[in-house]
Order: structure tokens, then sequence, then C-alpha cells
């Protein structure tokens, strides 16, 4: 399963922390909630515009959303991101050799 359509639906989790509904997690995103409903129901694609909301809400990059729910990779990458430039500045001299 793609991530974008993981992360619509682990937001739409009852069992989840903050549980939100369709409407409102559709507000906070800016994106009609038609579209929503499509892309977790009929595996509709979202349009660019829209998956960048997404990635903006869900503080991921455009290309990490469109990866497997299970890549390791795009969750690392999204992990670095969430980090301070500092950080992430001191991560990437520790990996130099």
């Amino acid at each position: 399963m793609l991530r974008y359509k993981q992360l619509l639906k682990n937001s739409l989790d009852p069992a989840a922390a903050k549980p939100m509904s369709l409407r409102k997690l559709a507000r906070a995103q800016i994106i009609p909630v038609p579209s929503v409903h499509n892309y977790i129901e009929f595996n509709t694609l979202p349009r660019i515009e829209n998956i960048k909301k997404m990635a903006t809400y869900y503080n991921e990059s455009v290309s990490s959303l469109f990866s497997e729910d299970n890549d390791t990779t795009a969750e690392l990458i999204t992990t670095i991101r969430k980090l301070s430039i500092t950080k992430q500045r001191q991560i990437l001299k520790e990996l130099k050799p």
C-alpha cells in the first residue's frame, strides 16, 4: 500500500491517539472530502497539488508518500527531515568517512 494511503487511513483509525473524521482530515489538509475518500477507497492517485498538501500536513517528502508503507528508507528520510538543521548536519558529518 502506498504511504499516503496508509497515513490517511491511520488518521481516520478510531484506535489512533487522535482519530479524525474524514471531513476534519480533509479540511485540515485543504483537500475536498470526496477526493480524500477516493484516495482511500478507490485507489485514486492524488493530484500533484493535493499530494503536496499531504506532504506538508504529514511533514513528509512528496516522494516518500509514493513509497510502499513499509519502506524503511522513506521512514528514515522522514525522521531526518523532522530534525533541526544543526542535527542533520551533525549526522552527515558523522557519516562521512
